[in-house]
Order: structure tokens, then C-alpha cells, then sequence
């Protein structure tokens, strides 16, 4: 029974050994290196990067000039991500009707965006499906709302929130065969 007990005490020792070295080597990794940064893979270069409080009284710049047989992109402003996220939702058979004309669409969302900053809300969440389950982009695999070629609220949507100042989040369901039924809040 004295052996066991002394090779219980030893294994103990080794584990609180094992867990003070780790324990120890993490502290001087965090020490040398600092706080691990990971890059987010959906920003934008750093040149466009406009901070929250930039963004609401930005200056418009002028386009950069087309070369030939290019078109001038438009210059998009980064809306940095607010400390606090305090968001609304915007979702297609609530928000607005997705079988109606562009035009109520947009206006539907102008509405929304107001409604969003009477409220103090600093970011939009915006679903990519309908209340009905259909997707707001196209897709071969899944049923989808058809819209005329030039037009798409995900990208009037978040145009319109960006321009407000508003930081947006895109929500899209990356799972196959995920759109049976519209996700319920």
C-alpha cells in the first residue's frame, strides 16, 4: 500500500509539473510575442480602412480614372467594427416583400436603416434568406427570388447601411442542401 501511495504522489507531481512548465512556456511566448492577431480574411486593403466615427462625416473622393477599356471602380469605405455591436435585423418577407418591385425594395430598406439610427444602432445584420427560404442571390442548387440583372438588395442593402455608417453583417448559409425551411428567430 506504500507503494501505491508513493507512485500516486509521483504521478501528481509529474502532472502538476507538466501543467507549471506549460503553464510557464505560455506566459513567456505571450511575453515575447504579445497577443496573438489574427488577420480577418474578408477586410478590404488597409488603404480604404475609415474608422466608425470617420465614416459618418466622410469627405467623397473622387474615383480613381479608368483606364482604357476599364471602368472606374467605385472607392468603397471600410466601416471598422464597432466596440460594442448593437445591431438590427434585416430579413426579406419582414423587413420588405422580395416579390415586390426594386423600387419598394429600396425604400423598404431606406426605412429600415432610418428606423436602425432613430434607434442608436450602429451595425445592420442582414439575412440572405427569406422568411419563405428562398435566397436573395443566385443559385443553382437551391430555390432563389429573382430580381432584374441590375439590381440586388444584399448589395443596395449594405451600400445604403455603409453610407449611413452603419457596419454590416452578411449572413449566408455556406451548408449544403441548408435551405429547405427558413431559419426561425
Amino acid at each position: 500500500m506504500a507503494r501505491n501511495r508513493r507512485k500516486n504522489n509521483s504521478t501528481l507531481l509529474i502532472c502538476i509539473a507538466f501543467v507549471a512548465v506549460t503553464f510557464f512556456a505560455l506566459a513567456a511566448a505571450f511575453l515575447l510575442k504579445g497577443p496573438i492577431e489574427l488577420e480577418n480574411p474578408f477586410e478590404r486593403d488597409g488603404s480604404e480602412e475609415v474608422s466608425a466615427e470617420e465614416s459618418a462625416s466622410e469627405e467623397v473622393s473622387e474615383a480613381p480614372e479608368a483606364s482604357e477599356g476599364e471602368e472606374a471602380e467605385e472607392e468603397r469605405v471600410k466601416i471598422e467594427k464597432p466596440s460594442e455591436v448593437r445591431a438590427g435585423g434585416l430579413k426579406a418577407g419582414r423587413e420588405f416583400d422580395p416579390d415586390s418591385s426594386p423600387e419598394e425594395i429600396k425604400a423598404s430598406i431606406d426605412s429600415y436603416i432610418e428606423y436602425a439610427l432613430s434607434m442608436e444602432l450602429n451595425s445592420v445584420y442582414i439575412d440572405t434568406v427569406t422568411e419563405d427560404g428562398r435566397l436573395l442571390y443566385p443559385s443553382s442548387q437551391n430555390e432563389s427570388v429573382s430580381f432584374p440583372e441590375d439590381f440586388s438588395p444584399i448589395t443596395y442593402a449594405v451600400d445604403k447601411a455603409q453610407e449611413k455608417g452603419l457596419f454590416t453583417i452578411l449572413k449566408y448559409y455556406a451548408a449544403p442542401n441548408n435551405f429547405g425551411t427558413a431559419p426561425k428567430r
